[in-house]
């Protein structure tokens, strides 16, 4: 009888478990698709303008030669990004990549599509191109982007000020 309680009560709490994890997805699955269709109002670039503090983070693959790396090295990077409404940003910032600190500054173009996603390709001084592709958020005022660089796997969050 003890045995049959246990089962009794094992069995329950799986499906329990398994009963909110469907709820949780079903939640999760139905804000993500209200927060697309709120979105998808019609953006353009004029939808990304103004100042955006950035936080990113993520992991580089290959060296600043181009060279692969051993073992991927943790980055993270704080910026302002200052978009113009017409296609044109410049980021500025600082970054931290294994533990080497530098300045994280570039200019940038963009193109917001009409369904709140957007494109931007980065220009360092160095000459160094990036590119990114992200998707504004609660009316413009924020954005999820990540680097779409094969040798880089960064992600990002954007506020504006």
């Amino acid at each position: 009888m003890k045995r049959t309680r246990s089962l009794v009560g094992f069995t329950g709490a799986v499906l329990f478990g398994a009963a909110m994890s469907a709820l949780g997805w079903t939640a999760l699955h139905h804000s993500a698709n209200s927060l697309a269709h709120a979105q998808s109002a019609g953006c353009s670039n004029a939808s990304l303008t103004g100042s955006y503090g950035q936080l990113a983070w993520g992991d580089a693959l290959v060296g600043a030669d181009g060279a692969p790396l051993a073992v991927p090295l943790p980055a993270a990077a704080i910026d302002v990004n200052v978009a113009d409404g017409e296609g044109n940003l410049t980021r500025t910032g600082m970054a931290n990549t294994g533990d080497t600190l530098g300045p994280n500054s570039a200019m940038g173009t963009y193109t917001v599509n009409p369904d709140c996603t957007f494109t931007i390709t980065y220009t360092a001084p160095s000459g160094a191109v990036t590119h990114n592709a992200g998707v504004l958020v609660a009316g413009g005022s924020r954005a999820f982007v990540i680097t779409t660089d094969a040798p880089r796997v960064f992600q990002m969050i954007w506020e504006r000020q």
